[in-house]
């Protein structure tokens, strides 16, 4: 499972989903007019995200298989790969690199807690060689209990990514949401992607 793992967390890796479902077709629907909603302040105690407020550049993933559903922006597009429930990335590149959002999950052999599974199976490949950590903070996502971890991750070809993960588990089913953009183009992204993490719903 930690092998799997350090797949999902990768830049650009393809994760394993254990077999938990296939990649559906995505039910994509448009969203209504709104804002987006601003990223919650750091907090040693969880933190509840709002409920979003659909906006009309989003589309709506649902993934009736494996019980979830997400806005994504409507001129992103959608990838493909084995073992990641959904992929996209922007239409735009920005500093050579276009922003991109994946989710994927891991199987465990027993029901545990966030806590639980970060310390024992995620906190150590986030601390690797080639990620600088920044901050971390456990956050509220879809009504439970979630880690968020924010670092730099550096490329073979000497480049560099911010990432933001965010981690949480539903009964046996522990889900990695990941977000990746150029440092310097972060800021743009930042606010779509809170918006993303408070439209993820599990049902």
């Amino acid at each position: 499972m930690i092998i799997l793992l350090a797949f999902a967390l990768a830049p650009g890796a393809l994760s394993c989903a254990d077999g938990l479902g296939s990649t559906p077709t995505p039910v994509a629907t448009p969203a209504p007019t709104a804002t987006a909603t601003p990223s919650p302040a750091p907090s040693l105690t969880p933190t509840t995200a709002p409920s979003p407020t659909p906006i009309a550049e989003y589309m709506i993933y649902t993934d009736e298989v494996n019980g979830f559903s997400i806005a994504y922006p409507e001129d992103w597009e959608m990838k493909t790969y084995p073992g990641i429930l959904l992929a996209v990335e922007s239409s735009e590149i920005c500093r050579g690199f276009r922003p991109a959002f994946e989710i994927s999950i891991v199987g465990l052999t027993y029901p545990t807690d966030v806590e639980s599974f970060f310390g024992t199976t995620v906190a150590q490949l986030l601390l690797s060689p080639d990620r600088t950590f920044i901050y971390g903070e456990k956050v509220g996502v879809a009504g439970r209990s979630a880690i968020k971890w924010l670092s730099i991750v550096a490329n073979s070809d000497g480049s560099t990514l911010k990432e933001m993960s965010l981690f949480l588990v539903s009964s046996t089913t522990a889900w990695t949401l990941s977000f990746r953009a150029e440092p310097y183009c972060w800021s743009q992204y930042e606010d779509l992607f809170e918006y993303m993490v408070s439209s993820f719903n599990l049902f």
